[in-house]
């Protein structure tokens, strides 16, 4: 099970809101985008939310484009991993309920 979640950068804002599903993706994304490594969060928050192409993340931030590529390989695959054990987690708990319910 994760830990308390670090905060964001005061520099990181996610996108607002405007609808339910986009509040809940946006806090999905929150919830594992904290997990990131500093680096991984600026190139995830950069590419994704700023619009900005690999090269000039890579040109920013002083390190080489492959570099970037293979942070955000990583990132992606840390995200999708956290996403998936949430699932996980939540319809584990919501079977337990349902059987608890019609087990009385």
């Amino acid at each position: 099970m994760k830990e308390e979640q670090p905060a964001l950068p005061e520099e990181v804002e996610l996108v607002a809101p405007e609808d339910t599903s986009h509040s809940e993706m946006n806090e999905r994304l929150y919830n594992e985008i904290v997990y990131l490594s500093s680096l991984q969060r600026k190139i995830v928050i950069r590419h994704y939310f700023h619009k900005q192409n690999l090269k000039s993340i890579a040109t920013e931030l002083d390190i080489p484009l492959g570099t970037v590529k293979w942070h955000l390989i990583e990132a992606r695959n840390q995200m999708k991993d956290g996403f998936q054990k949430a699932e996980k987690r939540f319809f584990d708990s919501s079977q337990k309920r349902f059987l608890e319910m019609h087990n009385r």
